[in-house]
């Protein structure tokens, strides 16, 4: 390791806030809070000590850590091995590492190939040997050329002096054997011995090799089958019964010495059979519960250590996980995949368990029941407490209960008052059957408790109780409900509510023995008892009431009605009041559009503007209408710009374009402009065409422009640029910047130079939303291609089935930026690179969208998305929980590629669904 210098922490109490801060002892701008490993006033060794600090100019094989940066000084290139040339005195590291230097290339370590040239830090004692690349990785010393070590160099690997002469030189060369020679005892000094079918001396012969695929029949598991050989590239087709790479392994997938448990073939003698998990990539069912640590397939067989309470059969034994004791219960400690826990409290012991006969008063909860033991009866009394531990009923904080002999609260009687069961008995003075309010809660009567019913308001008078009548003849509360002569009483008037004191009632009453408490009114009459001028018999006046109270208002005076949308025609409730935009007429069938009335001409705006045609009227009324509204609301009809049997440009106005159902045939342009173009009836109904045979379907330059509901289809690029759609900044100023919304839109069958389906360039900014983009096709870019600072977002979109002769299938990013949310890119091609997507300058970001079933040239690179790296190309690919696909649906002929700054190619193949992760050309990968 590289050795860590001293440093003292001093600290400071700042007035301020009274907390201790590091100081800089040194001076050197750093402290031991910001990563200063040196903070003494002398250096170590010599050095000052503000040369010690993080950043600090590092001088290797010294034995100190100038920047701080920790590890060992000895080991420059970090492999985890000191250099030869510079050993660590401590003897920390082993110090025989050939190659430590990595800022100095030696010869004997340059590789013959460029692409082939490792760093310093893949060197070292150990490392896997690449054979033939010209470079010593193990720090052996051998001719990298001689892997058998016979003294000649191989005739199928050449290095940069050419080919050798060996024709058998490693064990995986193509080279016939059938007498079994090492590759040692092959080359050209060795003595042949002919019709044995081994060439020992490199002559050429071969005479054992049946089917011709270049192994003798005695080193391969069938000499009658061309395509099954020794070679561990040769994918095996686990469980088929045919060992396809003649390794002679086809159930053991993972090593472990066991055939899966499913085998449906004799297992060899050499394997066990049983194994309960085999394939390393079905871990999806080997995830282990409650927090115990993961393990490899390789880890589960017949006969491993089992982990109780992960939930894992490690050892393929097909018991509970959760009942380690085997007593059939299972533990109350650890929860199952279900998240349920068992009731055994003791999983240890087989016989603690809630079968268990429990031994009471022995201190041990033998059936797991969780009781006191000394509390037999449960009722939360010990012995020492309960007069009857047998029963629990029976203790200190029972409830007496009335007619038994029994003293269930231990009290020394049996008849309490408040007993459970206990009857309220009333003191009766006056004889009636009702008792006073004072009673008692007993279990039989006594005393002067005597009566079960109370409530007598008088009880030294026998005519008045809870029972008695309430009349308006006596001044007594006869009925005890605490008022006299309450409303219903016996000989009681019906008396109305007079709220307005205009002598006429609503019709809510009461039965009361006389007037009073806004009762006061003989009848009901009223129709609106707030307001005293309001009652039969006024006079009728223009207010919109019902002065009189017959139903009907403002009846016989003229009346005028709301025109909300100024059209002249009226609805609604009329009113005797005129002015405030208000007409002598009901006849408008919608009053909220001043386009619909009656005699109105036809628009398109999805409805029957004349009021008359409702009943018979659809969609189809309205088919090749086209309307513009311009930003003052005017209406005006334009169909005849659009309507033309072959595609004339239309130079769209700032406004709104209504287009109904139909096919159209024209090439839209819109330049420094607000514009909408709406397909009132949706993509499926509506069809903008540019059959003319050249140019863009839609071509925006320097405008805001929202397109929705329409299919865009014909286009043939301007300029090569975007078949169906080009947004294209051809002005200086900010607010020139094209902004485009497609919504709802289909765009399909179009195709250009760069952008099949749409192209936003020269900083302009594009959005789609719920728009699909199929079956277009470009050079580059067959759905989409952005360029020159461009910025493209796709919000619940659809890419599917384009194709670039080139690059960027569905997706080219060109220096810009492109955001995908929610969107689904898949089965587009590239003739070359980036099925998918191909990123050359820009960053693109894809959450919670999908991404699969694309696919670049067989021989080409990033069937999902590729990350070009061209000169000083910068490539930034960001992936939030995406769907990769998998199987059928997977990428190929990978899902990421990303090319290097060494110009060689990284893929990765398996990310699958809700995949999250960051590639860049920059660091020349994907993390994770």
């Amino acid at each position: 390791m590289r050795p860590l210098s001293s440093s003292l922490t001093f600290l400071i109490l700042s007035a301020c806030s009274g907390t201790w801060a590091p100081v800089d002892i040194d001076g050197d701008g750093y402290t031991v809070a910001t990563g200063d490993c040196w903070e003494n006033e002398g250096g170590p060794q010599g050095l000052a000590s503000a040369d010690v600090h993080p950043g600090a100019a590092e001088t290797w094989y010294d034995g100190f850590d100038q920047d701080c940066a920790g590890g060992s000084d000895f080991d420059k290139d970090g492999d985890g091995h000191a250099s030869v040339a510079h050993p660590d005195p401590d003897g920390t590291l082993p110090s025989d590492d050939c190659w430590d230097d990595g800022d100095v290339l030696p010869g004997a370590f340059a590789a013959d190939d460029p692409a082939d040239q490792l760093d310093a830090s893949e060197v070292f004692p150990g490392a896997l040997e690449t054979w033939y690349d010209g470079i010593d990785q193990d720090c052996g010393g051998d001719d990298d050329f001689d892997q058998d070590g016979d003294g000649f160099a191989s005739a199928a690997h050449p290095g940069a002096g050419g080919a050798g002469e060996d024709c058998f030189d490693a064990e995986d060369d193509p080279f016939t054997n059938d007498a079994g020679h090492t590759p040692a005892d092959v080359n050209p000094d060795a003595t042949d011995t002919w019709y044995d079918g081994t060439d020992a001396d490199c002559g050429g012969e071969d005479d054992f090799d049946q089917d011709g695929d270049g192994f003798p029949r005695d080193l391969e598991c069938d000499d009658l089958d061309a395509a099954r050989f020794p070679d561990p590239e040769i994918p095996e087709v686990w469980y088929d019964g045919l060992d396809d790479n003649c390794d002679g392994n086809d159930g053991d997938q993972d090593g472990d010495g066991f055939y899966t448990a499913d085998y449906p073939f004799p297992v060899p003698d050499a394997y066990g059979s049983g194994d309960c998990w085999d394939a390393p990539t079905d871990d999806a069912d080997w995830a282990p519960l409650n927090g115990f640590a993961p393990f490899p397939a390789e880890a589960a067989y017949p006969g491993a250590a089992d982990t109780f309470y992960d939930g894992l059969d490690q050892d393929c034994a097909g018991g509970d996980d959760f009942d380690q004791d085997r007593d059939g219960f299972r533990t109350s400690t650890y929860p199952d995949a279900g998240g349920l826990v068992g009731d055994d409290c003791d999983d240890a012991i087989a016989t603690t368990n809630p079968d268990a006969v429990e031994s009471w008063y022995d201190g041990v909860d033998a059936d797991c029941a969780g009781d006191d033991d000394f509390d037999q009866d449960h009722d939360g009394y010990a012995t020492d407490t309960d007069c009857d531990d047998a029963s629990g009923t029976v203790n200190p904080g029972e409830v007496e209960t009335c007619g038994n002999t029994i003293d269930e609260n231990c009290d020394g009687s049996d008849n309490d008052v408040g007993a459970s069961g206990c009857t309220p008995f009333f003191a009766d003075g006056d004889s009636d059957g009702f008792g006073s309010d004072t009673s008692a809660c007993l279990c039989e009567a006594e005393g002067e408790y005597t009566e079960t019913a109370g409530g007598d308001c008088d009880d030294g008078d026998a005519a008045v109780n809870p029972d008695g009548t309430e009349s308006c003849a006596t001044a007594a509360d006869d009925d005890c409900d605490g008022s006299t002569n309450s409303v219903g009483a016996v000989g009681c008037t019906d008396w109305h509510v007079d709220a307005d004191s205009d002598s006429y009632g609503a019709t809510t009453s009461r039965c009361a023995c006389e007037a009073g408490s806004g009762y006061t009114a003989d009848n009901g009459d009223d129709c609106n008892d707030a307001s005293a001028t309001v009652h039969p018999g006024r006079a009728e006046t223009c207010n919109a009431v019902d002065d009189d109270c017959d139903s009907t208002i403002d009846e016989g005076l003229a009346l005028y009605y709301t025109d909300a949308d100024a059209d002249t025609y009226g609805t609604g409730t009329g009113t005797c009041t005129s002015g405030g935009g208000r007409v002598a007429n009901d006849d408008d069938c919608d009053d909220s559009l001043d386009t619909v009335y009656p005699g109105a001409t036809e628009v398109c705006d999805g409805e029957a503007n004349d009021c008359t045609t409702a009943g018979t009227w659809s969609a189809a009324d309205e088919d090749l209408l086209v309307s513009f509204v311009s930003p003052s609301g005017d209406w005006s009809d334009v169909s005849a710009s659009f309507d033309e049997t072959f595609a004339l440009a239309v130079n769209l106005e700032s406004g709104t374009y209504y287009v109904c159902g139909g096919t159209y045939y024209a090439k839209l342009i819109a330049s420094t402009d607000t514009t909408e173009v709406i397909g009132v009836y949706g993509a499926a109904e509506t069809t903008i065409q540019n059959n003319s045979g050249a140019g863009s379907t839609v071509s925006i330059t320097n405008g805001s422009v929202n397109l929705s509901g329409l299919t865009i289809t014909g286009g043939r690029g301007s300029s090569g640029f975007g078949g169906g759609v080009i947004a294209n900044l051809t002005g200086t100023a900010a607010s020139a910047v094209p902004h485009v919304v497609i919504e709802d839109c289909v765009l399909t069958g179009n195709t250009a130079t760069k952008g099949g389906g749409v192209a936003s360039y020269n900083n302009s900014w594009v959005k789609l939303v719920r728009t699909t983009v199929e079956a277009n096709t470009a050079t580059d870019g067959g759905g989409v291609y952005a360029h020159a600072g461009a910025d493209v977002t796709l919000e619940d979109s659809f890419v599917e089935g384009n194709s670039a002769t080139t690059d960027g299938g569905g997706l080219y990013l060109d220096d810009g930026t492109l955001t995908m949310t929610g969107s689904v890119v898949a089965d587009n091609t590239a003739g070359d690179d980036g099925g998918g997507l191909w990123i050359d300058t820009g960053t693109a970001t894809c959450t919670s969208g999908e991404l699969y079933a694309n696919a670049a040239a067989a021989t080409s690179h990033g069937g999902g998305v590729y990350l070009s790296n061209h000169g000083s190309a910068t490539a930034r690919f960001t992936s939030v929980s995406c769907d990769f696909g998998t199987g059928a649906d997977d990428n190929e002929p990978n899902d990421i590629e990303v090319k290097t700054s060494g110009s060689t190619y990284i893929g990765y193949t398996a990310y699958g669904a809700t995949a999250s992760f960051v590639c860049s050309n920059a660091t020349d990968l994907c993390t994770p």
